[in-house]
């Protein structure tokens, strides 16, 4: 169990590392863009793609480390009007993000694989590298919350 925690972690750093190179990227790519629209007075087309695509990937590997770290927003009206349901409502959360998770791994992979052959406009690239941010994010999200329900965990009242 602790190989598998070790793992998780080392994931969630990479995720991390991951996440701000590409708001390094898309913050470079999208000042770019706006210098030679109104300096040079002309635009390129590979940077709305480039900020389009690391977004995505961006915001999908935040969700992980969102999860791991529990800093998900959520609605939580019946923990405070029910508290003695909390931590049984914290686990069924878990297990539906779970499920949730192997469809979207399922649909994913599906989804690079109908994709593969498509390419960008401008750049070129496969559009199966953009959509694999789906099957990668839900691979890293299962791992994650198998960390999370099988750690045990004070929830309070």
């Amino acid at each position: 169990m602790k190989l598998f925690i070790k793992i998780t972690e080392v994931i969630n750093q990479i995720c991390k590392f991951v996440i701000t190179y590409l708001l390094i990227i898309v913050a470079t790519v999208l000042f770019w863009q706006v210098v030679a629209r109104f300096v040079f007075d002309t635009g390129t087309s590979w940077t709305d793609e480039t900020a389009r695509f690391a977004t995505i990937w961006l915001v999908l590997l935040g969700v992980t480390v969102a999860l791991r770290e529990n800093n998900l927003m959520k609605v939580d009206v019946i923990d405070t009007f029910f508290p003695k349901v909390k931590k049984v409502l914290y686990y069924l959360e878990l297990l539906v993000i779970l499920l949730y998770s192997v469809f979207l791994l399922y649909v994913g992979w599906g989804t690079v694989d109908l994709v593969s052959a498509q390419r960008s406009p401008n750049m070129g690239i496969s559009m199966s590298i953009v959509y694999a941010a789906v099957p990668v994010m839900s691979i890293v999200m299962i791992l994650h919350l198998i960390f999370l329900l099988t750690k045990k965990r004070r929830i309070g009242g």
